[in-house]
């Protein structure tokens, strides 16, 4: 199911376009392969009857200050979210044995692009010289989850159920932040035929903190501790390392440049 509505308005000085949009989706299936500790083996997971919806809102602005110099300003806030947990089956690579999990993945957000983001430009025109500048921001980045710290059987074993409540670890988040970027061009007749030239600098201030994706690691912050030999039941022992807490995260680049030069004949 989807939606969309949107309104805009256009005149010679002002152009202003608005819209929001729904979409839900249900009976998705989702695969994931990692080594898993618990079994120490390699494992497959299938996750079925996914249900996600994602909706929000954008809006794009442009405003000619002059003839000569416009004002753009664009922004989203968004959603993109599990609705329901999930059934799950995994196999071991090992075993080839198949068991089925729950995994408690409600509210777990999608990855890899900011659910908040705006920026606000000025862009210069004059005799055949083009200049802009940029600044954009970022916020909300979720890192990609892992259904497999938030098995029912995983969340047990790290201590995470307590009198009929599900304790659920929070998803883990990238660092947002502000990026200003900039860029000039000029346009030249060489032997009758246009040249253009253009310099695009990114991140001038430098912001390598900004994050980019990534993903929570799936291993257990436990070590399962067979006791089939003295006739009871597994144990678990913490480790010292605490995978949960510490996520492999992307960054973005730093201060960097591009040339293009582009020669019509």
């Amino acid at each position: 199911v989807s939606a969309e509505l949107g309104y805009a308005i256009s005149n010679r000085w002002f152009r202003l376009n608005l819209s929001g949009y729904y979409y839900y989706m249900h009976d998705g299936n989702e695969w994931q392969q990692f080594y898993n500790d618990d079994i120490n083996s390699f494992s497959y997971n299938s996750l079925t009857g996914v249900k996600k919806e994602y909706y929000g809102v954008e809006l794009g602005l442009r405003f000619k200050l002059t003839s000569s110099l416009d004002v753009i300003a664009l922004g989203t806030y968004s959603e993109a979210q599990y609705i329901d947990n999930t059934n799950v089956y995994w196999m071991s690579s090992t075993t080839g044995e198949v068991k089925q999990e729950i995994c408690h993945n409600d509210g777990m957000r999608a990855s890899g692009t900011p659910l908040t983001a705006a920026s606000l430009g000025l862009n210069y025109r004059i005799r055949r010289w083009y200049l802009s500048l940029t600044g954009n921001y970022y916020d909300r980045i979720y890192l990609s989850y892992s259904p497999n710290m938030r098995y029912e059987q995983n969340m047990r074993n790290a201590d995470r159920y307590h009198e009929g409540v599900w304790y659920v670890p929070e998803q883990a988040k990238g660092n947002g932040g502000f990026m200003l970027d900039a860029s000039i061009g000029k346009q030249f007749q060489v032997a009758h035929h246009p040249l253009s030239v253009n310099l695009q600098l990114c991140n001038l201030t430098n912001r390598r903190n900004i994050t980019t994706g990534g993903y929570e690691q799936s291993r257990s912050n436990y070590s399962v501790v067979d006791t089939e030999s003295t006739g009871t039941d597994n144990t678990t022992k913490k480790r010292t390392y605490n995978f949960e807490k510490n996520a492999k995260k992307f960054y973005a680049q730093g201060f960097n440049f591009m040339l293009n030069l582009n020669y019509r004949f």
